[in-house]
């Protein structure tokens, strides 16, 4: 084998180095570190050549998608978030080039790729993970891979657009796709170029054509500007994505900033506050913000993905400036592509082949990718969602999730600063790259399926003449989708969260983590399952919407003989679960407010009986309870969003000082035994099913509630990022102290820790209307007012509301120990509302002939899969309740002895959840919870 064969590169580049700057986002690649070799200090580039540079390598075609990217955020949003953006990235580039410049340092090596940075970070951190150095040194030449190549198609996509463009106006109007199988082979030409040093005047040319076409576009920017009025400073949440991707894709410049440090005379002045890359960034990332800004403003809602597609099309210099562009973009081509076929030759196929095969195989790669970049863009012809992609998949993990690794390990000896402040900065990076990042990724990808599906989407489920459910259903007080995202937050994110950093106790921190995403995941498949059949039993009762118990008895009665038999009392089945299990929360909210006001007032005033706190709490929840309509809860809603992300960021610095090294912490696994007191926790924790579906109800704009990144899933996305979070960092950092609710950790007598409690109390208290909307809502509309004409029905409906609110402020007097009764309450509702009720509807729903299961039945499988893991936790689930609820109910003396006996009983037992969350002084008269 050769694996001694020199290289073919040109060993001396300094034309080249300094003309190309390191070559446009190689990212350390073997041609950008030869070139670094090869340059002398005395033939460097100057700060000037370098500050060029930096600019020539963010006016690309990203530049062009920008007024679009303005159109999906608004004019507000985008200025705003492309200087935040681009500052977070520009911050993570000086943290990156730091720690390279200093490994270069400790191991005598006069450069560094990106990927020998992240291999020998990752064997500076944890010893558990020194494994994984290898897989993330792959993973690195992967994302540079698709990124490039990624890049070509989005190159490819831009030349034919821009020929179609010119050829309908002068030649013949054909499709796209055609121009892009016609220029395949001038591309395979200069695709065939194998020295980079023959690349460099096309460079040259197509930076100057660049340049010249900008100057064009600004000129017609400016002109004839329309009412500024007109514009939207906020466009809705689910655009915003696409934003990010394109904007990531167009600033991000790491692997110029990678080659350039080693490549200047003085290659301190690249750093600093007022050093080369600040001053080229500031440049790039303004110019961004003013060229999206104003072509958003100039052309407003007929913003095209690209600008060149609004310029005026009888005008000479707008068609001079297209060809321009397509040039350009075609002498490009090869040298982004030269980054792929380097990694993969250099890295992978060359020194595994001999020498006579050498040639041809290297052919056939530069012919293979060029074929593939084509057949992309001949699939996905959209010019700013591929670059949005490509931003998003690649530019998200590289320029902001990786550079926080390196920073994590390479300090894991050392120290996180004061309050582990680098700590928490890299994991903003990490938390920003990856919610960025899924973001654009999925909602990118789901649109490029929705417009060019590679199979055409088709339903199992007849058609009834195509009457449409939604179009049909009216609304009094409808709500906007950021209202809902926000009411959906709140339904979720309650006291259940307080409690995960028990649950990863149990479960240890990787098993934790996968469990708790799969149960997410099973529970909102399961929702969406029970929403999408509800739709379909709409639509084939031709009616505008079909509740949970009405969908039940449609679908049984389409099922098989011994669903129809029990069709009848699905109605009473589903309302009894939907009201036992939204009871349950809100006595579990009420006994929640008053322990924590008792935390509070005993701490700093006196001790009291803890029952007086729960009558005090359900006094003042009797006015907001009487707000009847959905609609006029979503100021509560973002109120109580906003307080209680706000106590959960300042109990996290609690979780974040003194943390101790993570070793001492069950990586894998915890205790084997616990792992079904996990499931009671993640489930009482995840799901509201009841508010989940009222808020899908009463939506102004209900299509945006499913689908991929549509409402649900965007709340959902949070939620588990913000769970998986709280459980790491709680359990990180108290192990096997952890309390069955994190507050019970944190100091009782700190100002903070104050706050952070009268915080999430407050937000809880916000929220108990909403939890108790679905039990007023059943009552009313499905039984007592059904029909609409219940006589003096307002004064009836504020009396019941009254009586509820009095139900469940004496349940939590009587009972104010509710773990065994809500673990009960948990497994029942749970799994019966989110897994087996759903599974069981939509097998009844397909049963009939003229449905079907789909390929293999997969429909059947996965249902009955629903079933036999739901009627498992059922069965779990009510088994541990039951045994809880005789030791504390029993008669034993388990709730009659002392603090310390009660503590260890309940934190025995699945009461440890509600107990916990429900805690005060063990000197509390009358206080029976520990």
């Amino acid at each position: 084998m050769g694996n001694t064969r020199r290289r073919r590169l040109d060993q001396k580049l300094p034309f080249h180095q300094r003309l190309l700057g390191g070559f446009q986002n190689s990212f350390g690649s073997p041609l950008a570190n030869e070139a670094r070799l090869s340059s002398k200090k005395d033939n460097g580039m100057s700060d000037l050549e370098a500050f060029i540079n930096v600019l020539k390598c963010g006016f690309g075609t990203g530049c062009l998608a920008m007024p679009y990217a303005f159109l999906n955020s608004g004019w507000l949003v985008g200025l705003i978030c492309t200087f935040s953006l681009g500052f977070f990235v520009l911050y993570a580039m000086h943290i990156l080039l730091h720690h390279i410049n200093n490994l270069g340092v400790q191991h005598n090596m006069p450069m560094i790729s990106y990927r020998k940075a992240v291999e020998l970070s990752i064997r500076k951190g944890p010893s558990m993970f020194h494994y994984l150095s290898k897989p993330f040194g792959y993973l690195v030449d992967v994302l540079l891979c698709v990124y490039h190549f990624g890049v070509d198609c989005v190159y490819v996509v831009f030349i034919a657009k821009s020929l179609k463009h010119l050829g309908d106006m002068y030649l013949w109007v054909w499709d796209e796709r055609l121009y892009m199988a016609l220029i395949a082979s001038p591309l395979i030409l200069t695709f065939l170029i194998r020295d980079l040093k023959s690349l460099v005047p096309f460079a040259i040319i197509s930076n100057f054509l660049l340049i010249t076409g900008y100057f064009i576009i600004l000129n017609y920017l400016f002109r004839d500007l329309p009412e500024f009025e007109h514009l939207h400073a906020i466009q809705p949440l689910r655009n915003f994505p696409i934003f990010f991707g394109t904007v990531l894709f167009s600033i991000e410049s790491v692997g110029v900033i990678l080659s350039l440090g080693r490549s200047m005379r003085n290659p301190k002045n690249l750093m600093g506050t007022g050093g080369v890359l600040n001053q080229g960034m500031i440049v790039v990332i303004s110019f961004y913000a003013i060229f999206g800004f104003f072509g958003y403003w100039r052309y407003g809602e007929n913003t095209s993905n690209s600008i060149l597609q609004n310029m005026p099309q009888n005008d000479f210099f707008p068609k001079f400036a297209t060809g321009m562009f397509a040039l350009a973009i075609f002498f490009s081509y090869a040298l982004q592509g030269y980054v792929t076929v380097d990694i993969i030759w250099r890295n992978y196929l060359e020194p595994e082949l001999e020498d006579r095969y050498l040639q041809t195989v290297e052919f056939l790669l530069r012919i293979a990718l060029v074929i593939a970049s084509v057949l992309v863009a001949i699939q996905y012809p959209d010019f700013s969602l591929l670059l949005s992609f490509v931003g998003s998949f690649c530019l998200a993990q590289l320029g902001l999730i990786l550079p926080g690794i390196v920073d994590i390990c390479l300090r894991y000896e050392e120290d996180y600063g004061p309050g582990r402040i680098f700590l928490i900065r890299s994991m903003l990076f990490i938390c920003m790259g990856f919610a960025g990042g899924v973001a654009g990724t999925v909602v990118t990808l789901q649109t490029l399926y929705a417009r060019y599906p590679v199979v055409r989407r088709y339903s199992n489920m007849g058609d009834k003449g195509g009457f449409d459910p939604y179009e049909n259903r009216n609304v009094a007080h409808p709500i906007s989708d950021i209202g809902a995202f926000f009411s959906l937050l709140k339904c979720v994110v309650g006291t259940g969260v307080m409690a995960i950093p028990l649950s990863f106790n149990y479960a240890g921190i990787v098993t934790g983590i996968i469990l708790l995403v799969s149960v997410c995941f099973m529970l909102i498949h399961g929702m969406q399952m029970l929403i999408i059949c509800m739709i379909e039993c709409s639509r084939r009762m031709q009616i505008g919407y079909a509740t949970y118990p009405v969908a039940m008895v449609y679908s049984f009665d389409q099922g098989p003989r011994f669903f129809k038999y029990i069709s009848k009392a699905g109605t009473y089945i589903v309302d009894g679960v939907l009201a036992f299990s939204q009871f349950g929360v809100c006595v579990v909210y009420n006994v929640f407010v008053a322990a924590t006001l008792k935390q509070l007032i005993d701490v700093n005033w006196g001790v009291a009986d803890l029952r007086i706190y729960i009558a005090l709490i359900a006094l003042c929840l009797i006015p907001p309870f009487q707000i009847r309509k959905l609609k006029y809860l979503v100021p509560f809603n973002i109120l109580a969003s906003i307080l209680i992300y706000t106590g959960f960021s300042l109990m996290m610095y609690y979780l974040f000082v003194g943390l101790p090294p993570i070793t001492e912490r069950n990586i894998f696994f915890g205790r084997i035994d616990k792992i079904p007191l996990f499931f009671g926790i993640a489930l009482f924790s995840i799901t509201s099913v009841g508010v989940m579906l009222a808020i899908e109800a009463e939506m102004a704009k209900p299509r945006h509630y499913l689908g991929w990144f549509g409402v649900l899933d965007r709340a959902i996305l949070l939620v588990i990022i913000s769970y998986v979070t709280f459980g790491l960092m709680g359990y990180w950092r108290y192990g096997d102290d952890t309390a069955g609710s994190i507050a019970l950790n944190i100091p009782t007598d700190e100002v903070l820790s104050q706050v952070a409690k009268g915080f999430i109390a407050s937000a809880i208290f916000l929220t108990y209307p909403l939890a108790g909307f679905v039990i007023i809502d059943i009552i009313m509309n499905h039984f007592w007012n059904k029909n609409g004409d219940l006589p003096n029905a307002a004064l009836k409906e504020s009396i019941l509301r009254v009586c509820i609110v009095v139900l469940i402020c004496i349940t939590a007097i009587i009972a104010p120990n509710l773990g065994p009764l809500l673990s009960l309450v948990g497994a029942l509702t749970i799994s019966l509302l989110n897994l087996v009720f759903p599974a069981l509807i939509e097998i009844c729903l397909y049963y009939p002939p003229e449905y079907n299961y789909g390929k293999l039945r997969w429909v059947l499988v996965k249902d009955i899969f629903y079933v036999v893991i739901g009627i498992l936790i059922l069965v779990q689930g009510t088994v541990f309740s039951i045994k809880d609820m005789i030791s504390e109910w029993g008669g034993d003396d388990t709730t009659t002895e002392g603090p310390e006996t009660t503590a260890e009983a309940t934190t025995a037992n699945m009461s440890a959840l509600t107990t916990a969350l429900t805690a005060a002084p063990p000197d509390a008269p009358g206080f029976r919870f520990l």
